[in-house]
């Protein structure tokens, strides 16, 4: 009976690993495709400025600068917009995985609890 009660313990032990395993591979890979959309999204502000001094530099009246500047405002905030609804998408798909991962670790111990609760009928008995 003790031989039942430690492959019980290992497997219950091997199940939570494997869960929390699966999760720290989400939550790595999630922060990677966030730290990577922000290096691109700093990256093309970087080369944003750029071009805009370059063209800022080449304007010779003030109506001309205003209509430029209104331009990268606008274009600025498209991008942001983009990267916003990007960084949503990935969050979303991250919080579908760990749902999904939450449901099969419910589903595991459910079964884990049933296999203890008949063991122990089973010894008492």
């Amino acid at each position: 009976m003790n031989t039942q009660w430690i492959e019980l313990t290992n497997k219950m032990t091997e199940d939570m690993y494997s869960a929390f395993k699966k999760l720290a591979e989400t939550n790595v890979a999630t922060m990677q495709d966030l730290v990577e959309k922000q290096a691109e999204m700093v990256s093309s502000c970087v080369e944003s400025s750029q071009e805009n001094a370059e063209k800022l530099s080449s304007v010779k009246d003030v109506k001309e600068a205003m209509s430029l500047q209104s331009e990268i405002v606008r274009s600025c905030g498209e991008k942001m917009v983009g990267n916003y609804k990007e960084v949503t998408a990935m969050l979303k798909d991250a919080q579908e995985g760990i749902s999904s991962l939450v449901e099969e670790n419910v589903k595991t111990a459910e079964a884990n609890v049933e296999k203890v609760t008949a063991a122990a009928k089973q010894k008492a008995a």
